[in-house]
Order: C-alpha cells, then sequence, then structure tokens
C-alpha cells in the first residue's frame, strides 16, 4: 500500500510535468489567462483600486464575474501579486488540481478500489485532454468547481458533522450558480437515504440562510438575483437551450475523449447496488444543469468535468476487478486511448484536426494577449488625451488594459445590453445578447482596435469581418457591420500619432474627442473599401 507522502509526491510530479507540457504548447500567452479570465481580474483590480464592483472606473455595478468566491480568492491575489495575479491562480489551481487527484484516490479506496489502481486513475485523469487547461491554465474557477463537487459528495457520503456540511455547501453555492441547485439536490438525498432528519433540516436552514442573503446582497447591489452572465448567456428560451446543451456534450465527447463517458456508464450500470447513490445522481444532474443551460461555445466541456471525474472514480472499479496482469495491461491502454479523441477515428485523422486537439486553449489565451496587445498600442497613441468610449466583443484582455470607459457589446458586463430583452433570439449560443436598439443609444466612439494595416491589409480584413454577412462577427451582432446605417456613423481609419499608429472602426466624428497631434486618416472619401459584389 502507498503511503501518503508517496501519494502526495507521484500527484505534484504528475501535475508540475502535466502543467510544464501544456505551457510550452500555449506559448508566452499562457501567462494572462483566457479572456474571461481576464474579465474576472479586471474587477478584483478595480475592487482592490477602491472603484467598486465595476468593469471600469466610474461604470455601472454589475456582477460579471460568475463565481463569487473565485473573485474574492482573486481580489486577495491581486492585493498581494498585483499584475501578477494570474501567475498567483495558476499556483493556486495547480495546488486544487493535486487536492482533487488525492481525493480522488481516498474516494476510489472507500469503494474498494486497490491503492495502486487508485493512483494512477488519480493520476491518469489529469491527462485527459483539457483537463489541464481548464483548472489551472485558465484562470477561471473550474478546477475549484470539480474538486468543491467531489468534496461534497464525499462528505454526504461519510459520517460528518453538520459544521462540516454547511461549509462545503457554502463553497458549493458561492462557487458557480449551479451549486444552488445542487445543494439542495445534496441535502434532499441525504434526508432520504440516512434518514437523518435533524441534520439535514440543520444544513438546509444553514444553506437557505446563505442563498437568501446572496440574493439580498445581489438585489441590493445590482438589481437581480442572479450573476450578470446569467442574463447575457443564458436565452430563457428552454427548447432554445437544450438543443444546444445537447450539441453542447456531443461536441464535448469528440473533442475529448469517450473512454470515461463509457467504462464510467458501465461501472455505474455494474456495480449500481454498491455504489452510493450520491455519485451517480451529482453526475446526472450535473450534465442535465449543463444541457438545460445550453453549455457554452468553449472547446473541451469545462461544465462537465465533474461528471467526468465522478465517472473516472467509478472506472477504478472497472479496472481493478481485472486479473493483475490484465489489469496493468489495461490501465496502459486506458492511459494512452485517452489522448486521443473520437472525433479523429470518426473523421479519418488528419494532422490539422490532431493539432488542434492538441493545441487545447491556445486560440483563448491568444485572443486575450492580442487584445491586450492592441489596447496598449492605441492608449500610446491616445497618450494623456481623453479615452473614448471602446466596444468590445472579446472583452477580458482589452477591458483589462483599457483605462478609459467601455461598452461590452455581448452585455457579460453591461447590464442594459444583457437585460433589455428577456428572451433572447441568439444565433450564436453565448453570443446572442446583443441588441441593436441598445447600440444606437449609446454610439461607442471606437468599435475595433486592430494592429496597423497597410491598405491591402485594411481591405482584406473589411471583407472578411465586416463585409460578409455570414462572418462570426456579423452574426453575433445581427448584421449591424453590413447596415448603411452603421456605416453612415462609422469607418475605418488609422488613428496616428508621431510613430504610433492603430488601424480602427471608429465614428466619423471622433476628431471632436482626440488633440490635434493625433491625426484621423480614413481609408478613402467614404471612409470604407467598396463592397465586393
Amino acid at each position: 500500500m502507498m503511503s501518503t507522502s508517496m501519494r502526495l509526491l507521484v500527484a505534484i510530479v504528475t501535475v508540475l510535468v502535466l502543467v510544464f507540457v501544456r505551457m510550452i504548447v500555449v506559448g508566452e500567452s499562457v501567462w494572462g489567462g483566457i479572456d474571461d479570465a481576464a474579465i474576472t481580474y479586471t474587477y478584483a483590480h478595480n475592487i482592490v483600486q477602491g472603484y467598486g464592483y465595476v468593469h471600469y472606473p466610474g461604470g455601472p455595478w454589475v456582477e460579471g464575474s460568475t463565481s463569487p468566491l473565485w473573485l474574492c480568492l482573486t481580489i486577495v491575489a491581486t492585493a498581494v501579486a498585483g499584475s501578477s495575479v494570474h501567475v498567483v491562480m495558476m499556483v493556486f489551481s495547480c495546488v486544487l488540481l493535486i487536492c482533487t487527484m488525492l481525493l480522488m484516490m481516498s474516494m476510489m479506496e472507500r469503494l474498494g478500489v486497490s491503492s495502486l489502481t487508485s493512483v494512477v486513475m488519480s493520476c491518469s485523469y489529469a491527462t485527459l485532454p483539457y483537463v489541464v487547461d481548464w483548472t489551472v491554465l485558465s484562470g477561471l474557477e473550474t478546477g475549484l468547481w470539480v474538486f468543491t463537487i467531489l468534496r461534497c459528495i464525499d462528505v454526504f457520503t461519510k459520517p460528518t458533522s453538520v459544521a462540516v456540511r454547511s461549509i462545503w455547501l457554502a463553497v458549493l453555492i458561492t462557487t458557480r450558480p449551479e451549486g444552488m441547485m445542487i445543494s439542495f439536490i445534496l441535502i434532499a438525498v441525504d434526508w432520504y437515504h440516512h434518514r437523518q432528519h435533524r441534520t439535514s433540516l440543520k444544513v438546509l436552514i444553514v444553506s437557505a440562510l446563505l442563498l437568501m442573503t446572496m440574493i439580498g446582497i445581489r438585489l441590493s447591489m445590482f438589481g437581480v438575483p442572479l450573476p450578470n452572465t446569467f442574463y447575457a448567456k443564458v436565452s430563457l428560451s428552454p427548447i432554445e437551450n437544450v438543443v444546444a446543451g445537447l450539441e453542447y456534450i456531443a461536441r464535448a465527447i469528440f473533442q475529448t475523449s469517450i473512454l470515461p463517458w463509457l467504462l464510467g456508464g458501465f461501472a455505474i450500470l455494474r456495480y449500481y447496488s454498491a455504489i452510493p447513490k450520491l455519485y451517480w445522481i451529482i453526475a446526472i444532474l450535473v450534465v442535465a444543469i449543463a444541457v438545460a443551460a445550453g453549455g457554452d461555445h468553449f472547446p473541451g466541456g469545462r461544465f462537465l468535468l465533474p461528471t467526468v471525474a465522478v465517472l473516472w472514480i467509478q472506472t477504478g472499479r472497472v479496472v481493478d476487478a481485472l486479473p493483475l496482469r490484465a489489469r496493468t495491461a489495461f490501465l496502459v491502454f486506458v492511459v494512452l486511448m485517452i489522448q486521443i479523441p473520437l472525433r479523429i477515428f470518426v473523421d479519418h485523422s488528419t494532422d490539422r484536426q490532431l493539432q488542434v486537439f492538441r493545441s487545447g486553449l491556445t486560440s483563448e489565451f491568444v485572443i486575450a494577449e492580442g487584445g491586450r496587445q492592441d489596447v496598449r498600442r492605441l492608449m500610446k497613441v491616445l497618450g494623456d488625451s481623453p479615452r473614448p468610449t471602446l466596444a468590445l466583443i472579446a472583452a477580458g484582455g482589452r477591458g483589462q488594459v483599457y483605462d478609459g470607459p467601455t461598452f461590452d457589446l455581448l452585455g457579460l458586463n453591461d447590464p442594459e445590453m444583457a437585460r433589455s430583452v428577456r428572451v433572447k433570439n441568439a444565433v450564436k449560443k453565448n453570443h446572442g445578447s446583443f441588441i441593436t436598439e441598445v447600440f444606437y443609444r449609446r454610439l461607442p466612439d471606437i468599435m475595433y482596435v486592430l494592429p496597423p494595416l497597410e491598405g491591402h491589409e485594411q481591405r482584406t480584413w473589411q471583407r472578411a469581418v465586416c463585409d460578409s454577412s455570414q462572418s462570426f462577427d456579423n452574426e453575433i451582432l445581427q448584421g449591424l457591420l453590413v447596415s448603411t446605417r452603421f456605416r453612415s456613423l462609422y469607418a475605418m481609419a488609422a488613428l496616428v500619432r508621431g510613430n504610433d499608429s492603430v488601424t480602427a472602426v471608429v465614428r466619423r466624428d471622433i476628431s471632436r474627442l482626440l488633440p490635434e497631434s493625433i491625426t484621423v486618416r480614413f481609408v478613402d472619401s467614404t471612409g470604407w473599401f467598396p463592397v465586393s459584389p
């Protein structure tokens, strides 16, 4: 039997090696986190600086960060490390992943799995596609979410005090909004299964009080009972959400590995009577919530990772049921096969598909870093002049760097855009909050900020982004960029001051805000290149 110190050492070495490898793949942009993480870092910075829970100094109070607990941790990290906050959060996330692996080992052994199998299976969990990217590198609360759900299952399937249960339910509720529903399911199952009515009632009262307190705080501070991300991302059309959610699950399985689902599902069916009901109930509930909410647009199925972890724990029982020699061969097979996504087999393996699979969330890091670089160029051009209002689509990296007013066109950080329409007929899930009427009421000064582009490069960008009604931007902005009204108010221009310049889509009267030292050079007399037939 492996000692506790040896398990800890194995978990630490495994995580450090995997994180190091993934950091090499992602490159230098890993040090800033993905775009959504930069949003949380922006709020934490503004709170630490005394501006309040705002996306920019002087802006409206808005809960644009989904996880209250993760924001609190980020605030502490920001107060300690300043601009190096992402490094601190990655270190903390590494610790969380190590704790998750140790917890999985413990949970497997409680289910009768041998020490060696539990260690190998727990370490192999960290090698599952996208696990390290989501739980460590991204800068989001995913690692905390997975650990908390597993810890709650562990706590509620063994004798523990009211205080311990209440503490972990509080962590669950404050980590993500879904924790509210899961917490009451945990209490209900505990009530039914153990018949500890008095204990369950105490835990229920504590959880209900916490939930009511959170809702009260949100109503008093923001005027709504849920984070702003709910109103921006989750359409209240149930059919639309369910369809998108089913697509999300299928896409996640194809992008990662089907083995946890097959082996874990088989284990639950095979050992159904011997598995505490809470395991499969929570596993199914996490998936059901993802379906009901419609998932998200990111690769790798981050919302499904708690279920994947539960299924992987159950898979340990399947492995341990094999004879020793077969067990070793099967473990090697499993560890190797989880590195190959299902779509490689279905779509007939191509180098491009494999490259995309191996790159993980690299593109998300690049988007955030690219946004930061573009806005730094803009601020260099602006110098000490008044800050125009900057419209944002990818709001993280750009909003993190810009020191002027921003206008989030997708509503994550803008309450008016997020809540103007109750049911959104979104053309792209999680990108469907844009309301044309709100845009024309506000009319931001700058729509896009791009690196300095030459004439032919400007033309190419315009054709790809603005002129095509099928482009991503026109899809989420509901055809705004091709409309006559928009082009009568906005145009593409180079903003130049000395040797510094950026290309931008700006209001035609942008010069009113800028000093004479900044030259505005529109691409031609119309401000747009002719649209190709």
